[in-house]
């Protein structure tokens, strides 16, 4: 299997009022709630694709620092691709998510 992004895994959005806004996922558009790590993280699915609402972290600001989790095999091989290909290198790569690990 070559080594590269298939799907997006995982969406992280940045918001002001998680309990808010999960609620309109929800309730609203349908989205199933996978389930809250504390009041400021929350979890849903829209498919076979997670969506994270947080509140912003460090020097964030809500929508201004969201994230897609890109699924990937290979993680240093194809990160190492995209930075050939004049992507710029912020931090090595990492596993995200479920497969983060402890």
């Amino acid at each position: 299997m070559p080594h590269g992004l298939s799907e997006i895994g995982q969406i992280a959005i940045t918001v002001g009022d998680v309990t808010k806004v999960a609620t309109f996922y929800r309730d609203v558009l349908g989205l199933k709630f996978l389930f809250a790590a504390g009041p400021n993280l929350t979890f849903l699915t829209a498919g076979s694709v997670r969506i994270m609402f947080t509140t912003p972290q460090g020097a964030g600001a809500a929508g201004r620092n969201s994230i897609l989790y890109f699924k990937v095999t290979g993680i240093a091989e194809t990160h190492a691709a995209i930075v050939g290909r004049g992507a710029v290198n912020e931090r090595e790569p990492r596993l995200g998510g479920e497969d983060a690990g402890p």
